[in-house]
This record gives C-alpha cells, structure tokens and sequence, in this order.
C-alpha cells in the first residue's frame, strides 16, 4: 500500500517537472581563451568564411592591351661545372651563352665558352662589362658537322619589342645586371596599337633567371634603371 503511494506522488511530479525543463533558456555558446585552447587535447577545426574568388581584371580600354607572353621552360645545358656555384659567375656565363647559342644551332657547352671568354676556368664572384665578354665570343666557328658559321654579338640597353618577341618565340638572350648575368624569361607591360597597325611595347616588370647559379632577379621600371641593364644578343650566319 504504502508503494502504490509512493509511484502515485512521482507521477503526480512528474508534469510539474517537464515544463520546467522545457523553460529553460538555452546555454550559450562556450567562449575560449588561448589558455583554454592551449590546455585542449586532440584536433581543433577552425570554421570560417570560405574565401571568395578574386574577380578577373578587366584589360584596358583602348588601343593599350595589357600582355604577358608565356617564359620558355628552358632546360640548363650539361656542363662540368665547379660545385661552388653561388659564387662562380663567369660559369653562369658560360651557362646562358650555351642556352642561347643552342636555341640557335650552335651545340658547344658552357665550359667551352668560359674558356673562350675568359682564357681559363677561373670562379669570378662578378663578371666583367657585357660588352668585353661578348667581343671575346665573335669570330668563326666550325661546328662537328663541318658547317662553318660566323658569330656577331650587339650588346646595349634591352629594346621593349625585341624583349617581347624574343620571349614569346622562345628565344633567350642575356641581360648582364650588376655583374651577374642572366637569361630573360618573363616579361610584362601594355601593348599599344597605332592606327596605322604598328605596335610598341612599354615594359613594367622583367623576370631575369641564371638556371647555374640558381639566381633570379626580377627588374622593376618603376624603381630600377634600364641603364644599368646589358642586353647581349648574338646572330649566328652561315658561311661556304
């Protein structure tokens, strides 16, 4: 008897009780400090907004195109090169002469031209003027093959047009900066178009790269000066 009131005072309870809990008002959401998050143990994701996608920039109205002809993906000819190559700029010399020279039908390696240029293998931490370098490359040449060609460089402040075309066509040619010399691989700026179908190029930015000596260097009209750029360029003719 005494059970079967106790069974009947819970039940009695127990519709009091649930609206209660009901009632409550929701727990808010748990703030942590970086104390906390460094005492917590295992992974934490962190949730935030999902970046949005930069819009595209709108090329210039007008007769100016902005451009960006693709960088040849020009591989370093083979060469038995020193191992200190941070510091042996006549080699990374020898390197993009080599480069170009090939692009150009002209097989020889770098330790060749280093040699040519320079009388011996030295390991110069700078190289001398474009224009003393290059004078030592001009001259004839007969190749393995018995072809007999001649090698005529021009060195001088690098020309817009001539950067552009040379590396939209894949056609490396050296820019000698500070010292060190190195093969044009990027470039860009805005392309004007005149009405009579003539076109020039005004450069912003140039991306210069030495695959030996794993420099790169990225010359800025803004800021640099073009005067202090040595642009070589070589031209290869064929004799009888």
């Amino acid at each position: 008897m005494r059970v079967a009131i106790a069974w009947i005072i819970l039940l009695g309870l127990l519709p009091a009780a649930l609206p209660a809990q009901q009632n409550e008002p929701p727990k808010k959401p748990r703030v942590y400090t970086n104390d906390d998050l460094e005492g917590l143990s295992g992974g934490i994701s962190v949730v935030g907004e999902a970046a949005k996608p930069e819009k595209p920039a709108k090329p210039s109205k007008g007769k100016a195109d902005p451009f960006t002809p693709p960088a040849p993906a020009a591989a370093p000819p083979k060469t038995k090169a020193p191992p200190t190559k941070d510091q042996c700029a006549d080699w990374g010399w020898g390197v993009v002469v080599a480069e170009m020279l090939a692009s150009k039908g002209v097989p020889f390696d770098a330790e060749y031209w280093v040699d040519k240029t320079f009388g011996n293998t030295r390991c110069l931490a700078k190289v001398p003027s474009a224009a003393t370098m290059a004078a030592a490359i001009d001259g004839d040449y007969t190749l393995d093959d018995g072809t007999r060609i001649t090698i005529k460089s021009s060195v001088g402040v690098p020309g817009a047009t001539g950067v552009v075309d040379g590396i939209d066509k894949n056609r490396p040619f050296i820019v000698v900066w500070g010292g060190i010399p190195y093969l044009a691989t990027g470039v860009r700026g805005v392309k004007e178009v005149y009405g009579d179908g003539s076109v020039s190029y005004i450069i912003s930015q140039m991306t210069l790269t030495n695959p030996y000596l794993e420099k790169t260097a990225t010359f800025v009209a803004e800021k640099d000066k073009a005067s202090e750029l040595e642009a070589v360029d070589f031209k290869v003719t064929r004799r009888q």
